[in-house]
């Protein structure tokens, strides 16, 4: 494997890793917002005492979920600047490649006007 193929693969996996990263966060979002409306036509018929020890419960697992979603959006920065990185190193690449290539013909033209 060539190592233009290789920076174009892992680029491809940053991709993916940024798009299921995302969909994650949607996805917690979501069953955040589903599970705190799951009790609410029980309240009126519910103890007080079960009502508070729910919202305890409820208010635990905002904090993991706004936990979660703060290391998603940090590995989402993350991954977006490995590929931001990737990126560059290839302009990087191809670049030294031209400069080889036009060092390369320079050498070839005055060599052969020696001869």
């Amino acid at each position: 494997m060539s190592g233009n193929q290789f920076i174009k693969m892992e680029k491809s996996a940053f991709v993916d890793a940024g798009k299921a990263s995302a969909a994650a966060d949607t996805e917690l979002q979501a069953l955040m917002k589903e599970l705190e409306a799951v009790p609410e036509p029980m309240r009126s018929n519910t103890a007080g005492d079960f009502w508070e020890k729910f919202k305890g419960i409820m208010g635990r697992a905002n904090m993991v979920a706004s936990g979660l979603q703060k290391s998603l959006v940090s590995i989402q920065q993350g991954q977006s600047e490995v590929n931001t990185t990737m990126q560059l190193g290839e302009q990087q690449q191809a670049d030294d490649a031209d400069a080889a290539e036009g060092k390369a013909a320079w050498d070839d033209a005055v060599f052969r006007n020696r001869g």
